[in-house]
């Protein structure tokens, strides 16, 4: 029983002495470029966008209709993206309803 007692307390002490894990780092704000693929104008948004997400190093969306470009929005935010970067993307249907998730930034 003393023994118990014994490793008990060292354990305790030495869990207790133990310095604390450091704080992680933030990770980088994680990005992505959306674009609307179907209005008139959409091959030079798409090369504009291509451009800005290679640059960026950011994954690049291409929704053709309305419902798809809220269906992508929804998906980023939720897989977590801090940013979004929209060309052409209709805010008050793909963004208002995300209710500041993101960072959504218009080009």
């Amino acid at each position: 029983m003393t023994k118990l007692i014994v490793a008990t307390i060292a354990g305790l002490v030495a869990g207790l002495s133990a310095a604390p894990e450091a704080p992680t780092e933030r990770a980088a704000d994680r990005v992505a470029v959306d674009v609307d693929a179907s209005a008139p104008g959409a091959e030079s948004r798409l090369a504009a966008a291509g451009a800005e997400a290679r640059a960026r190093g950011a994954t690049l969306r291409a929704p053709r209709t309305l419902p798809e470009q809220l269906a992508v929005t929804s998906r980023l935010a939720a897989e977590g993206y801090d940013t979004l970067v929209g060309y052409g993307v209709n805010e008050h249907a793909a963004i208002q309803p995300l209710h500041g998730a993101v960072r959504f930034v218009a080009r």
